[in-house]
């Protein structure tokens, strides 16, 4: 059988028109990213993840990590599919695919609409940065786009939060500009409690999760965590479990869609002067405390050390490490298996603090422990005695308050 030219010219072209169609009704979800780009807020360079990405010659940024940044509270309508960043007198609201958004109600036009990009949403960082009065600023030749803002303040507190959980671990990062961590969430029981606690501390998201190891105590709660808030980045050590618990976290994990990542040599910028480390511990252990996520936060002359359950065969082989800190999380409970002398004085804290539970049937902390850290002057803070223990920090000096009952507002 034999086509005719024009009827197979019209064939072609429907094909054509039904591709182009096609495509059209596919949502986007890619976008240009020729390379890296740096981004500094105040002076200060920060990291977010996902990474921006260039899209018809401008800048697109991860939605909420970019307003926290800018010391905006964050909103999220599901039906119109809509950012929102409120920062003092000033609301932008991002309509996500369209032309146009709105500053303090009044419709503006945008150069890129906001993008869903691989299950993110990206906004266009000029415009947002812009209409919240600051002064943004592009230099080609290094890839840097430049923030200059009053309304940060240089001089924020930051609080941690070593959460009540019983015979249990759970720590709360409460840092400048909306930035959130939670290392742990208790055992199986515990999940509502942190929620509960979390949701007090006006919590909308979280954007570092660490599940330091995988017995109950530490990860029991994280699955109803997760389920609760958005969670943009998940650490834990990589090694797996066979428990109920374990597998009950790991399809929370894999159900939220967040960034994963096994621990290693890592450092997160939460802001000026204020960094979070994971540090590389080695991995496989047979005793499953060994695989405990080593991490370190630091804001500028403050030091904080979070051990997980961590025992001294481990701890000896950090001692060539930058683990020296001002206020350490007691690894194990105060169990006999852990800090060990040497540990102890290459840390050389000042401050001690315990998550244990009231009367529990394994003697934590052990008194030789509680004498370890006494010998050597150490301020010991116990979560069984005194309830929640939070210190509060500029950078420069510290307080701990327990027991803790009033609710620390956002700078």
């Amino acid at each position: 059988m034999r086509f005719s030219q024009n009827k197979l010219q019209k064939n072609l072209f429907g094909v054509i028109v039904f591709v182009i169609i096609s495509l059209a009704a596919i949502p986007f979800n890619f976008a240009s990213v020729p390379g890296e780009i740096k981004v500094l807020i105040n002076g200060q360079e920060r990291n977010f993840s996902p990474e921006p990405v260039i899209l018809k010659g401008s800048t697109l940024i991860p939605m909420r990590s970019f307003f926290e940044a800018l010391g905006c509270e964050v909103n999220w309508v599901e039906e119109t599919k809509t950012a929102i960043g409120v920062r003092g007198d000033i609301t932008v609201e991002i309509p996500i695919g369209k032309n146009w958004a709105f500053v303090n109600g009044a419709k503006k036009e945008l150069p890129v609409s906001a993008q869903i990009i691989k299950n993110s949403t990206f906004i266009p960082l000029r415009f947002v940065g812009e209409s919240l009065g600051d002064e943004v600023n592009w230099t080609p030749e290094t890839r840097t786009i430049t923030v200059q803002s009053t309304k940060i303040s240089s001089t924020q507190n930051l609080h941690v939060h070593f959460i009540d959980v019983g015979q249990a671990d759970s720590i709360y990062i409460q840092a400048p500009n909306r930035y959130d961590i939670l290392i742990d969430a208790g055992n199986n029981a515990d999940g509502e409690a942190v929620i509960e606690y979390l949701k007090e501390m006006k919590v909308d998201d979280i954007e570092i999760m660490v599940a330091t190891h995988n017995h109950e105590d530490h990860i029991g709660g994280l699955d109803d965590v997760l389920a609760a808030f958005e969670v943009e980045k998940i650490i834990d050590s990589g090694a797996e479990g066979t428990t109920k618990t374990y597998q009950d976290y790991r399809a929370a994990v894999e159900a939220e869609e967040a960034s994963y990542q096994e621990d290693a040599d890592l450092v997160f910028n939460l802001g000026p002067d204020l960094n979070f480390f994971i540090i590389e511990t080695g991995d496989n252990y047979k005793n499953v405390n060994n695989n405990s996520v080593l991490t370190k936060l630091v804001y500028k002359e403050i030091e904080f050390l979070f051990t997980g359950d961590m025992e001294s065969d481990v701890e000896l082989t950090l001692l060539d490490k930058n683990i020296e800190a001002d206020i350490l999380k007691v690894g194990h409970h105060g169990s006999r298996t852990s800090t060990s002398i040497e540990f102890l004085n290459k840390v050389n804290p000042q401050i001690a603090v315990i998550s244990v539970g009231k009367d529990n049937t394994y003697g934590h902390p052990a008194p030789e422990i509680l004498k370890r850290l006494e010998d050597r002057n150490i301020r010991t803070y116990r979560t069984d005695t005194g309830g929640t223990v939070v210190i509060t920090t500029d950078g420069n000096t510290y307080t701990v308050a327990q027991p803790y009952s009033s609710i620390i507002l956002r700078n």
